[in-house]
């Protein structure tokens, strides 16, 4: 199958000099009629409409009960959208968030596929309609890189240099006394078809112009701090320096120097590294894959 994306580099050119270094634009990256408002229409459709799947954003989270209502199924009673609540409120400036958009549209799916198998990474997508308004979140940064793939309209985005490197989950730019710099190394208009790569911790603003529809393709690569964590569980037991006791006395010292020692020396080995990626590998996420019914009849 052809792919949709071209990311305009090797997986190697992007590892050594782009991920968590700069951004990486790449206009017309898939094709701009590659996804349709009839696309949209059925993922509205069948969206998961509980918290935190999807949402209305204006100035803040709109409530829900302004646009999902109640309805008779049987002797259940159930909820959905409210397609003309939804549709007034996006016509007057609402934003509409699916996140994890990747279970429930095909296309979308393929598109998080193909970004996990070029950054070796799990990824999951969010997606963010308007119909004009001024945009969702302000200036903030992500705990995760994001690919951010225009599909419908345009918009506009500015990316400032990061103030705090390489956050961790929940570690956000609300949680930290820190601005947003006020001068913007990327300030440009993605249109249809173009692709942003934002590593973790790079402030960015997006704004709607007009009709617009991106995903953000969250990348969520192993982190140092996990390597270290699943170091200390597979080898913890193994090694009497880590099971020392600490006491208040001069030996203490000591015994911290001999566990550092242990621990320089075993996260420094290459075949260790190798067994931990070996094991991300093995127990990251696979894309689910779809149906193929067609193939039973054969």
């Amino acid at each position: 199958m052809k792919n949709l994306i071209n990311f305009d580099l090797t997986k190697e050119a992007f590892n050594e000099g782009i991920a968590d270094r700069n951004i990486h634009l790449v206009r017309g990256a898939v094709e701009p009629m590659l996804f349709s408002w009839s696309d949209m229409d059925s993922a509205l459709y069948y969206s998961d409409i509980t918290p935190p799947f999807m949402h209305l954003h204006k100035n803040g989270i709109i409530p829900s009960e302004m646009y999902i209502e109640e309805f008779k199924a049987g002797s259940r009673t159930m909820q959905r959208l409210d397609t003309h609540a939804v549709q007034s409120l996006l016509k007057t400036g609402a934003t509409a968030i699916l996140n994890r958009i990747d279970n429930r549209q095909e296309l979308v799916r393929r598109l998080c596929e193909e970004v996990a198998s070029f950054t070796n990474a799990e990824t999951t997508a969010n997606a963010y309609l308007a119909f004009s308004g001024e945009g969702s979140f302000g200036s903030h940064w992500d705990t995760h890189d994001v690919m951010a793939i225009q599909l419908i309209g345009k918009k506009h985005w500015r990316v400032y240099a990061p103030t705090y490197k390489s956050p961790l989950p929940g570690q956000t730019s609300k949680s930290f006394d820190s601005t947003c710099p006020t001068d913007p190394i990327f300030d440009g208009v993605l249109e249809a078809g173009d692709l942003l790569y934002v590593p973790r911790g790079w402030w960015h603003e997006v704004l709607p112009i007009g009709e617009t529809l991106h995903v953000a393709i969250g990348i969520y690569p192993p982190h140092v701090l996990n390597y270290v964590a699943w170091f200390l569980e597979k080898n913890i037991k193994h090694h009497e320096e880590l099971r020392k006791t600490l006491r208040s006395c001069t030996t203490t010292k000591e015994v911290v120097s001999n566990a550092c020692h242990v621990l320089t020396e075993g996260l420094n080995d290459p075949e260790v590294l190798k067994a931990f990626m070996d094991d991300v590998n093995k127990e990251m996420v696979k894309p689910r894959v779809p149906f193929s019914l067609k193939s039973l009849s054969i």
